[in-house]
């Protein structure tokens, strides 16, 4: 697209006001002639800027690389405040260029604690994942820009890359990916781009007319996305009538694009104007009340939450009632008072979880439950990125009750105690489950997709008893198989190898539920080499890719594991009809198989349909014991911190159980293990603290209850530190012969030339060769490196996704020169191990390929898709397990239920400070992170003094204290130096 169209001209050869203070040769050579292949359509004759050193986008320019002088009247607002007053003429006398004040907000502005705390963006793409050219739109800490990417660069105290885009204003940002919300692929030239550079302020003749030309062209878009904006506006405004969903209290979804077209009422096949999608994009954003922008990765997705009805009636009512000083609020106050109070007197903070009877209490009508939904909007509230629609009505409402003290800019915490005291949320729930985008089922829509599974299997089980009797529909059986139909044979009876009785150990958590994977190792005759067997569980013998439940699947994407609560990809009544791998009749299995000789080399790989008939089940530490290894001991403040009640029988393995065959699996894959580890690479060595909660199951409340429903006691914890170094036998042979079955898959189908989903994870970023030399140095027995360790030596990791193609994955030592690593174990509970099955299964029975469900290009969007599903998830899990860790410390530290432990957080506890930030103008440290190894959690010091910081540098060990813990918004722990 041409941003300024015309003839070309000849740069102005006299030397631009805004290169008058440049002392270097850069700044007053010549311009060089005109190149009319170059700037043609950027510098026309007849544009009134061409010939006026003082025009609008030169004096923009000058503005931006020196700051205010004479003939420019930009004046800051009064709200930039003080401090950028304060740096603006500290540079003056320094004689530096001075930073547009814009720049200073965008550079100060705090990000969200989502943000802060690793829980924001997904938005992993390299830099260059936006080619230069691009407009973008940047968001930070409530700051809105947009410009043309320039460039990229290093900043030199951190060595982080970084993005660089100019402004309309003429002053560069340097920001991340996680910044952009919205983008115009290359819409400047890249030859243009090229010349503008991407320094602070332009160093040439041609860097400074390349920058005039693409402000002129921003300025331009600026004024046509304004015009559209107001153009749009009555269409607009009918988006959230049309998209909502038919369910008042149920979300949806809309893209921008769909909005666009609905709002430009284009063709559908079309694609409608930038200015457009560019304008509903600015309208979605600003109308937070009806649309929830993504929180974890909208550049991406460019799709918005459509509010449920329900909700934003209630926001609008509420507003209404305090901006006309309606009764409402008022005696909502005073309901909120007595429930409060009562609550206070009655409940115990810790203890068994139990019931309290409040028959006096107030009821809660349909007005007070209103403004219920408005606070509870407020509490749910995602990443810092719109404005909140109920933030001062919050504030206001919690501040009248006179019951929480002075309230801080962001009062979610005490919002959510006051639900949880008035009796709407339980004190366990967690509310980051409605913050990151997983998504939001309530419970009758879960117990629904049960139901679902149930009634269908059913059916198909009456269809499979007719056809036995021979009583079946011949037309039924010819039609295509539809969403609602299960597969009505299995298409690899004539295939499957039988293992007979070969003992086959299903080994997981005495919990577990989705079964899916088993070993076996059969011994070759004559030969020290043995045969290994990882047979999976089967769930295509029922399931064909257009299944609803295959559909559901995708959707999910991953089983998600909470601390609380399980949320299953497939139904439980499927998964326990003969897909789990359950001791009991014969198993159908998807089995790969691999001779492994005396130095552990995979040869002969295989991959058959099979079937199992002697499953042994057994937890992994039943493994541990009939290998003789014993766990070591918890430290003893997790000692202290986990109150959940232990069982003193002994975890016994089956009396059936042959040690001769346990010892001989583990051997097995211990020589596989060693082969691996040998090669170059390494893996980051973080300890995970993980909790569980007792009792499992816990109680809930309606989401807006009509009368208050309060609890006695809190879930007791059992935490531990769980690490790839520490782990024992029976994880280990388990973790290895997945990763077996992973190559072998990968290897099985590249040479097959079947289109696989590989799970790939590219080198380390690092400053030198010789840092990543010092750390393959620093690898323990399982090539893991202390996280302290990397940190100091400046190297990153590259974080793990799904390709169509192999690919290197280097935290696990695997190249794609052997086919790489394809995830096919978990079929139950990972969408891309049931993608890869289908695929697979195809192949065996059809080896000629022609008649695969996906093709390349398919399994490619697939891939993709799952990359950010997968990784939102992720983000929910850890999430919810830092909750609940956090809970475990602060029951400790604000109860008298454990008083060991709150002597020992308040105490002494061993920290390494593991990051200093540097957030202000003039490079002061405001925080230092710091890493506490035997919580396995990260800490906060805040605001710190120049003495605090003596003798203090990242990867330094310390002690130190816990302060105090805040658990709503992202959770937070403080800390601070003993003695």
């Amino acid at each position: 697209m041409n941003c300024v169209a015309g003839p070309s001209r000849a740069v102005a050869r006299r030397q631009s006001s805004a290169l008058r203070h440049y002392t270097s040769s850069a700044a007053t050579q010549t311009a060089p002639k005109p190149n009319p292949g170059k700037y043609a359509a950027f510098l026309p004759a007849d544009h009134p800027d061409a010939h006026d050193s003082n025009s609008t986008a030169r004096r923009i320019l000058a503005a931006a690389t020196h700051g205010r002088s004479g003939t420019w009247g930009y004046r800051p607002a009064y709200d930039r405040g003080m401090q950028q007053q304060m740096t603006l003429e500290e540079l003056a006398r320094q004689g530096q260029s001075r930073p547009h004040p814009e720049q200073l907000e965008f550079e100060e502005a705090v990000p969200s604690g989502l943000e802060v705390n690793g829980d924001g963006s997904l938005d992993d793409d390299s830099l260059d994942a936006i080619p230069l050219g691009s407009i973008l739109e940047l968001r930070r800490g409530g700051c809105s820009y947009h410009g043309c990417l320039l460039g990229r660069a290093v900043v030199p105290m951190t060595g982080r890359p970084v993005m660089r885009t100019i402004t309309p204003a003429g002053f560069l940002l340097s920001h991340n990916l996680h910044d952009v919300f919205f983008t115009v692929p290359e819409y400047f030239p890249k030859q243009l781009v090229l010349g503008c550079g991407a320094d602070d302020s332009p160093k040439t003749r041609v860097q400074e007319n390349s920058r005039l030309a693409i402000i002129r062209r921003l300025l331009e878009l600026t004024k046509d996305v304004e015009r559209q904006s107001n153009q749009i506006r009555s269409r607009a405004n009918r988006l959230h009538e049309l998209f909502r969903s038919k369910d008042p209290d149920g979300w949806s979804a809309l893209s921008v694009v769909d909005a666009a077209r609905f709002i430009d009422g284009t063709n559908p096949d079309r694609i409608p104007s930038t200015r457009t999608i560019f304008a509903t994009h600015k309208y979605m954003f600003s109308n937070e009340l009806q649309f929830q922008v993504d929180p974890l990765r909208h550049r991406v997705s460019q799709t918005y939450s459509v509010r449920p009805l329900n909700d934003v009636n209630a926001v609008r009512d509420v507003k209404n009632w305090a901006l006309s000083n309606t009764e409402h609020i008022p005696r909502f106050i005073d309901k909120a008072h007595t429930i409060i109070n009562a609550s206070r007197a009655l409940r115990r903070v810790f203890g068994p979880i139990e019931p309290i009877s409040t028959p006096d209490l107030p009821k809660l009508n349909e007005d007070d439950q209103k403004i219920i939904r408005a606070l509870q909007v407020y509490a749910e509230r995602t990443r810092y990125l719109q404005q909140d629609p109920v933030d001062v009505l919050a504030q206001v409402i919690i501040g009248q009750i006179g019951l929480y003290g002075k309230l801080s800019t962001d009062a979610r915490d005490i919002v959510s105690t006051f639900l949880q005291e008035l009796g709407v949320i339980t004190p366990w729930k967690d509310l980051t489950e409605n913050r990151i985008l997983v998504p939001r089922r309530t419970q009758q829509q879960q117990d629904a997709f049960e139901a679902d599974g149930k009634r269908m299997l059913e059916l198909h089980d009456t269809e499979l008893k007719k056809r036995e009797t021979g009583s079946k529909d011949e037309k039924r059986l010819s039609e295509v198989l539809t969403t609602t139909d299960f597969c009505p044979d299995d298409d690899c009876a004539h295939i499957r190898h039988d293992f007979g009785q070969l003992p086959v150990f299903v080994i997981d958590q005495v919990d577990a539920q989705e079964l899916d994977d088993g070993l076996s190792v059969e011994v070759i005759p004559g030969s020290t080499d043995v045969w290994l067997h990882v047979h999976v569980a089967d769930p295509t013998r029922l399931l064909h890719p257009d299944n609803v439940f295959s559909r559901e699947a995708r959707n999910r994407a991953e089983t998600i594991y909470l601390v609380e609560q399980t949320i299953p990809m497939l139904p439980r009544s499927l998964a326990m009809a003969g897909m789990t791998l359950e001791p009991g009749n014969p198993l159908c299995t998807l089995t790969f198989s691999a001779r492994v000789s005396e130095d552990g080399d995979m040869t002969d790989l295989r991959v058959q349909a099979g079937v199992i008939r002697n499953v042994v089940r057994i937890t992994y530490n039943q493994v541990d014991a009939l290998l003789g290894y014993t766990p070591k001991p918890k430290s003893e403040i997790l000692k202290a911190l986990s109150t959940a009640p232990v069982s003193a029988t002994p975890d016994a393995p089956p009396a059936d159980v042959s040690v001769d065959i346990i010892k001989l699996l583990y051997a097995t894959t211990e020589k596989v293990k060693r082969r691996r580890l040998n090669r170059d690479f390494f893996a980051r060595g973080d300890a995970t603290l993980t909790a569980t909660v007792y009792p499992s199951t816990l109680p809930t409340n309606v989401r807006v209850p009509d009368q208050p429903h309060l609890w006695h006691g809190f879930p007791k914890f059992d935490l531990n530190l769980e690490a790839l170094s520490s782990m024992g036998p029976g994880q280990s042979l388990v973790q290895e012969s997945m990763i077996a079955a992973g190559r072998i898959a990968g290897r099985w189908a590249y040479e097959r030339g079947i289109p696989l989903i590989y799970r790939t994870a590219q080198s380390p970023i690092a400053p030198t060769a010789e840092a990543v030399a010092e750390a393959l140095d620093l690898r323990d027995a399982h090539n893991i490196v202390a996280s302290t360790e990397l940190t100091r030596l400046g190297i990153s990791n590259v974080g793990a996704r799904n390709a169509s193609e192999p690919g290197r994955h280097f935290p696990l030592g695997i190249s794609h020169l052997e086919g790489g690593y394809a995830r096919v174990t978990s079929p139950l509970r990972r969408y891309s191990d049931l993608v890869n099955h289908w695929m697979l299964k195809s192949a065996l029975r059809v080896p000629n390929l022609t008649s695969l469900p996906f093709d390349r290009e398919t399994v490619t969007v697939i891939a993709q898709e799952m990359n950010y599903r997968s990784r939102m998830l992720h983000k929910q899990e850890v999430a919810n397990q830092l909750l609940w860790t956090m809970r475990a410390l602060n029951q400790a530290l604000v109860t008298d239920e454990n008083p060991v432990a709150k002597e020992m957080l308040q105490g002494s506890v061993r920290g390494i400070v593991s990051n200093m930030v540097v957030s202000d103008g003039r490079h002061l440290v405001q925080s230092m992170e710091v890493y506490l190894p035997d919580l396995g959690l990260r800490g906060s010091m805040q605001s710190l003094s120049q003495d605090e910081l003596k003798d203090v540098w990242p990867g330094a060990e310390r002690q130190f204290r816990i302060t105090e813990v805040r658990l709503s918004g992202t959770p937070f722990m403080g800390c601070e130096f003993v003695g």
